[in-house]
């Protein structure tokens, strides 16, 4: 009877930390402005790659990832920066370093706030702001191939992720613990229209019991 009581407090205890929290983050939607700079950036380039990198109170690494990637991408992409920051001063300077690199493939978003962007719950605050942001852009059309990039890898030569892709599901570094495995969505490629084909499933980045962001 107490484990019982017990496993029920531990029930209730996520609902109230977790999964209440996490609805209502999903709930919020990606704003109108933001919309419109998306649906902006997809009508000009009409891409058929799409990359997302979440951003988090850095900007000199973002920088840099964006100049590497124009210089070496060769598919015809957009590249969307989705700040997930919880400090606003960080989150003005890495919306005006974004701007200032003169790419215009890239374009800059910022994340209503991320309940789960506090000590302990950085996996989680980094899987629901992927998710959000997959979701959105795998239901533009034309979008074909979605990746997504940690704020730190860095390409360093040239590099298609429809190649990749052309004839398999996803491609990325895998991550194994026991039997289980994901793909690191730090360096993640998928392909939207296969992953169509499997009816009742989507992309989700949360992480679960035992695996990080991305299980």
């Amino acid at each position: 009877m107490f484990g019982c009581v017990t496993k029920i407090k531990r029930i209730i205890a996520r609902l109230i930390k977790v999964e209440i929290p996490k609805s209502l983050y999903y709930l919020k939607g990606v704003n109108s402005e933001d919309k419109k700079k998306i649906f902006t950036i997809i009508e000009r380039v009409q891409p058929d790659t799409a990359l997302i990198t979440i951003a988090f109170n850095d900007e000199e690494y973002i920088v840099k990832q964006i100049e590497l990637v124009n210089r070496f991408c060769a598919d015809n992409y957009i590249y969307v920066i989705a700040d997930n920051s919880n400090d606003m001063t960080k989150s003005e300077t890495i919306q005006a370093s974004i701007e200032k690199s003169g790419c215009d493939r890239t374009v800059y978003i910022k994340l209503p706030s991320n309940p789960f962007s506090k000590k302990g719950f950085g996996s989680i605050s980094h899987g629901v702001a992927l998710t959000r942001m997959v979701k959105f852009l795998s239901n533009r059309p034309g979008i074909a191939y979605i990746g997504t990039l940690d704020h730190d890898i860095f390409p360093y030569k040239k590099f298609s992720v429809k190649e990749y892709l052309n004839q398999q599901v996803f491609y990325g570094l895998m991550q194994s613990i026991d039997e289980k495995w994901y793909l690191w969505p730090g360096f993640s490629f998928w392909n939207v229209e296969k992953m169509r084909e499997f009816k009742n499933k989507e992309l989700n980045f949360e992480p679960v019991p035992g695996l990080d962001t991305g299980g």
